[in-house]
């Protein structure tokens, strides 16, 4: 990915709640809080890119926020009314469009990119919608965090996760929202990129179709 477009943010001075470090961070017209986890000591956004406030359940759709194609900017394809289209882009960096891209149903080619960016080392190295000091979190760092998490309860209590289901990489349209929570990682497998899941009984570490839509929680660079 040779660009991406910077983003307009403010990060507003820290203040102390309960003992605790708390900043406001703005970014994209919202208002951001962040969370520490008691698992890794790891500073995260308190809640998904896109959403309106921090959940207050784990089947809060107000904070089930956008749903991204792994890899891609936020372009506005990541918002819940964006148009449905099946042409590939041509750029990996710069669609051209905030259209959603479904994928073709055959091997390789269940991405948005495939014809520029096989095996996802361009949008890897590059990919980053979150605000500044922040970043997606890598396959490693959302293991570390696994080891404390065991299904979507602990997800809720411990880091504020919701239920926000997943975008179709093949129709558009939106599935397993209120049972299960997914959360990109920026880390590419082969034709696929990793992605945790989790819901009422487990949480585990899956590779998938880099064309679906999924929740971006972003962890402190």
């Amino acid at each position: 990915m040779k660009s991406i477009k910077k983003l307009a943010v403010l990060i507003i001075p820290l203040y102390l709640f309960a003992g605790l470090l708390y900043a406001e961070i703005k970014h994209n017209g919202l208002t951001y809080g962040t969370i520490k986890s008691p698992i890794t000591g790891k500073v995260w956004l308190d809640r998904n890119l896109g959403a309106s406030q921090a959940c207050t359940s784990f089947d809060d759709k107000a904070c089930y926020g956008d749903y991204y194609q792994w890899g891609r900017a936020a372009d506005g394809h990541e918002k819940t009314n964006s148009k449905v289209v099946s042409t590939q882009a041509k750029s990996s960096s710069n669609v051209g469009h905030g259209d959603f891209i479904k994928s073709p149903f055959s091997g390789e080619r269940y991405d948005w990119a495939y014809e520029v960016d096989k095996d996802g080392s361009i949008r890897e190295a590059n990919w980053n919608p979150c605000p500044k000091g922040y970043k997606v979190p890598t396959s490693g760092e959302l293991i570390a965090e696994r080891y404390g998490i065991y299904n979507k309860d602990d997800a809720y209590n411990k880091l504020k996760l919701p239920l926000a289901g997943y975008r179709s990489s093949h129709l558009g349209s939106f599935n397993n929202q209120g049972s299960h929570g997914y959360l990109w990682s920026s880390s590419a497998k082969d034709f696929d990129a990793y992605y945790i899941d989790f819901d009422s009984s487990k949480v585990a570490l899956y590779d998938n179709d880099r064309a679906l839509g999924l929740s971006i929680r972003c962890i402190e660079d």
